[in-house]
């Protein structure tokens, strides 16, 4: 993902300078050291990181957002822990991250229809 990033699209490994790529696989490091029993500490201290930031790193979107995001908003348990109080930041910067035309457009082509339940089909004239 590093080397994808750093070759094929430089601009999301930081706005080009050395001290920002550093910062941003620093928090490449932070996302994929985020397991079931250090999410809510690391979570908590992600979003005192965001309180004063509207990206990971510079002014726009890099693989450090992405991998963040990926790491609280893909768990099962983010909608709950986006409504503490604690998390605040972390919530307001994950929305912002969501509404990237981007990102919304991945999360849209990738969603799945409402009525699918694990592999099988619930409801609908489709449902057994």
């Amino acid at each position: 993902m590093r080397y994808f990033a750093r070759s094929a699209k430089p601009e999301l490994y930081g706005e080009g300078s050395a001290a920002q790529a550093a910062e941003v696989d620093m928090w490449l490091d932070f996302a994929f050291a985020v397991t079931p029993a250090t999410y809510m500490a690391a979570a908590e201290r992600a979003s005192k990181a965001m309180a004063l930031r509207s990206h990971c790193v510079g002014h726009s979107l890099s693989l450090a957002d992405l991998a963040l995001w990926a790491a609280f908003c893909g768990a099962a348990r983010w909608g709950a822990a986006s409504r503490r109080p604690e998390l605040a930041h972390l919530a307001r910067w994950a929305a912002l991250i969501a509404c990237d035309p981007a990102v919304a457009a991945t999360r849209a082509a990738h969603a799945r229809p409402a009525y699918f339940k694990g592999d099988r089909m619930e409801g609908g004239k489709d449902a057994k």
